[in-house]
């Protein structure tokens, strides 16, 4: 059992750390881009003015009916031999999804938190996911991670150097 606990712990933790360091970066910044549009702008803009009880209902009401109806959507293809398509459009729906919500959170966290029980859920959750980082597994793969990234930022700086610089004013193939 003890054997089990560990793994489990191992691939919590993995899974946290490639969501926090990885994913939630490029999701966060999707969902910036998706809040450019002017309805979305609206929708900020909304909350803003909205008291925290209604932040955290509009924060969760929608992705709940959201996600129930694009479900039974992406059964439908499936029970219809769309399974392609019923994948497409459930990774789709998923990104647009975290993406979404992911700005959502990110405007409305101030407001969310002076909601009492909101808070204190928040606070579970934040020292829950404290402490699968500050295991020693974690702790191995976030050094990897870092390398990982260092190496990245290192290619494309040597890319950078190596590739022909575009004159100012002037496109690719032009002379």
């Amino acid at each position: 059992m003890l054997v089990f606990g560990r793994f489990f712990l191992g691939v919590v933790g993995l899974a946290t750390l490639v969501y926090e360091y990885t994913l939630w970066p490029v999701l966060r910044s999707l969902g910036r881009l998706f809040w450019s549009f002017s309805i979305f702008g609206r929708f900020e803009s909304l909350v803003a003015r909205m008291s925290p009880g209604l932040v955290v209902a509009a924060f969760f009401l929608p992705l709940c009916a959201v996600s129930i109806s694009l479900k039974f959507g992406e059964f439908w293809l499936f029970e219809h031999g769309h399974i392609v398509t019923g994948v497409a459009s459930a990774l789709i729906v998923k990104v647009w999804g975290v993406s979404f919500s992911a700005r959502l959170f990110e405007i409305a966290r101030p407001k969310m938190l002076e909601v009492a029980w909101f808070n204190r859920l928040y606070g579970i959750f934040e020292r829950a996911r404290t402490w699968v980082l500050s295991q020693p597994i974690c702790q191995k793969a976030l050094v990897h991670l870092h390398r990982l990234s260092d190496f990245k930022a290192s290619l494309k700086h040597r890319l950078h150097a190596i590739m022909p610089q575009r004159q100012a004013g002037r496109g690719v193939g032009h002379s």
